[in-house]
């Protein structure tokens, strides 16, 4: 596992890869899928209510329909009073924020992603405090390490388990075709036998 922010499972590598930066070469014909969930941290010390989109996730990367998966935390509200935060897990997490709103504004796709910045109170006396708020969660998909699709949720997981339900009927759907391409050739040699 990489990083103590991470909660569940890394299989691979994290979102902060990217094949230019490895310098491996991008294969044309093959598409990497990696999906990532990215969630607050539960506090109850129980179940938590994105274990079960986790768990989907982790069977889809099992059953092979994703080449990669990661289910990281991170925080659900950021103090930037001070700037930009001095310790690393809020640091990754505007970080983060940042890359899916960039995303989001070249996708003109503004109404996925409420983050907002906000004034609130420390204590019931305290100084106020400048705040960004994130999405409770976000399903973060990649293909070849470039960000082609992004899901975020805060009141319900709903919209996370139907798109991770899309994801897998779309590789079931390229399986069979793969399947039906490489029996092709394969008939096509035996009508030359006959």
């Amino acid at each position: 596992m990489e990083g103590a922010n991470m909660i569940a499972h890394d299989t691979h590598r994290s979102a902060r890869w990217s094949r230019e930066a490895t310098g491996e070469e991008t294969d044309t014909e093959t598409v990497n899928t990696r999906v990532e969930l990215w969630c607050e941290a539960s506090h109850t010390g129980g179940r938590g209510e994105f274990d079960r989109v986790a768990e989907r996730l982790r069977e889809l990367d099992a059953r092979g329909d994703v080449d990669a998966s990661a289910v990281e935390t991170w925080e659900r509200f950021v103090d930037v009073s001070g700037g930009y935060p001095a310790d690393e897990r809020p640091r990754e997490t505007l970080d983060r924020l940042g890359r899916l709103q960039r995303w989001s504004w070249q996708h003109s796709d503004t109404s996925s992603l409420d983050a907002t910045t906000r004034l609130v109170g420390q204590g019931r006396l305290g100084p106020e405090k400048k705040v960004v708020r994130t999405p409770r969660a976000a399903l973060v998909e990649f293909e070849n390490g470039i960000v082609t699709n992004v899901t975020c949720a805060d009141e319900r997981t709903g919209c996370l388990t139907a798109r991770l339900e899309r994801i897998a009927e779309r590789e079931q759907t390229n399986s069979v075709e793969r399947d039906d391409e490489r029996e092709r050739p394969r008939e096509s040699r035996e009508r030359l036998r006959l």
